[in-house]
């Protein structure tokens, strides 16, 4: 089924046939591979994002962690402050109100 702007549209319920979905996973295995997002994977192929990312997990790709604004994929602890020097996120109990002497209270 294709939509107006000539990509595939989302219809409930579809079912596929094996070779079909053979097909179809091999393209988003490919693509994600590529370095695709599901998102995009998914509106290419007319499937919701929850499918695509089940047949992925199913097919027993490694998904990449989600993005996070100002965090690396390489799990490095870093940030990026307003003057573009990177500083070293700390966990949150060492957020804790301090006294004068520097210690937690």
């Amino acid at each position: 089924m294709m939509g107006n702007s000539g990509s595939p549209t989302k219809s409930p319920g579809r079912r596929f046939t094996t070779a079909s979905r053979k097909a179809i996973l091999a393209r988003l295995k490919k693509g994600y591979a590529e370095g695709a997002s599901i998102r995009a994977l998914a509106e290419r192929e007319g499937l919701s994002y929850g499918t695509v990312r089940s047949w992925l997990i199913d097919a027993g790709v490694a998904l990449r962690p989600k993005s996070v604004p100002g965090r690396p994929w390489s799990g490095q602890q870093s940030t990026t402050s307003t003057t573009g020097e990177a500083s070293e996120l700390k966990p949150m109990d060492s957020l804790a109100p301090t006294t004068e002497s520097g210690s937690p209270s």
